[in-house]
């Protein structure tokens, strides 16, 4: 599109400002702009599932679990609606190692005193 460079209106298609009537020379072949279309990159990456599995108890949690029982408690806890297996076997490890320190405290506190007594024999 044209404009009048007397008055500043938009001329019609043979050249005449339609508003002062001036005659201008219109170039046969206008230049076409384009708007630039950009493609749209996606940045979106699927996740890789190969790294690890969510619905196993990773061995390192199991341990985690064996040494420190109160931190398999929390892990049933918090697993238990998602993932009712791998929570299951965290309160399981927990368990078992607050039975195994149960009954080894116990046959510590027998075994020793025998063993001092044993060795004040001696």
């Amino acid at each position: 599109m044209y404009t009048c460079t007397k008055c500043g209106n938009i001329l019609d298609g043979n050249g005449m400002c339609p508003s002062c009537g001036t005659a201008h020379t219109i170039p046969k072949s206008q230049p076409q702009y384009q708007q630039q279309q950009y493609q749209q990159q996606q940045y979106y990456q699927q996740p890789n599932n190969q790294m690890y599995d969510t619905k196993i108890a990773t061995t390192g949690m199991l341990v985690l679990c064996f040494f420190i029982p109160l931190a398999g408690i929390i892990l049933y806890a918090v697993e238990k609606a998602q993932n009712p297996t791998a929570a299951g076997k965290y309160l399981k490890i927990a368990i078992i190692s607050i039975v195994l320190n149960i009954i080894f405290s116990i046959l510590i506190a027998v075994v020793m005193p025998v063993l001092m007594v044993g060795s004040a024999l001696y």
